[in-house]
């Protein structure tokens, strides 16, 4: 995978070239059509999403749709550190273009390159916090 594609990613907005470089080693891509499932409902949980291009909805339980996920933007990201089942199907909404990184991978990023493992794990925490805050001022209305 190349490095540079990682730019697009909002949540590695603070990463340096080497941090991405060595996030791209440990990374999974794929692609998938429009329509098809990135993880459904119930799964166990165990990668942070990436969407370098397409755009992903995410999914209650019903069908209902519950958030449209586009180029940049990522999902799953406290599965690295927490297990568990998804709380929601993501589909593609249209052909996807993605990269993950499970578990293992991210334990790998921890062990050779601590600072670069720590800069992820606070994005993914920032990230969380805004849309925690998001949905309580949601709540709020």
């Amino acid at each position: 995978m190349n490095a540079a594609d990682l730019k697009s990613v909002k949540l590695l907005a603070e990463f340096t070239a080497e941090d991405r470089e060595a996030l791209a080693e440990l990374v999974d891509e794929r692609r998938l059509d429009t329509g098809r499932r990135v993880f459904s409902e119930g799964e166990e949980a165990e990668s942070l999403v990436m969407i370098l291009e397409g755009s992903v909805r995410v999914e209650d339980r019903e069908g209902e749709i519950e958030g449209l996920l586009l180029e940049g933007d990522s999902l799953g990201g406290v599965a690295l550190v927490r297990p568990g089942p998804r709380a929601a199907t993501a589909v593609c909404e249209d052909a996807c273009r993605l990269v993950s990184l499970d578990r293992s991978g991210y334990r790998r990023l921890a062990d050779d390159h601590p600072r670069t493992a720590i800069r992820l794990i606070e994005a993914i925490l920032q990230a969380f916090a805004a849309d925690v805050r998001e949905a309580i001022e949601d709540a709020a209305l």
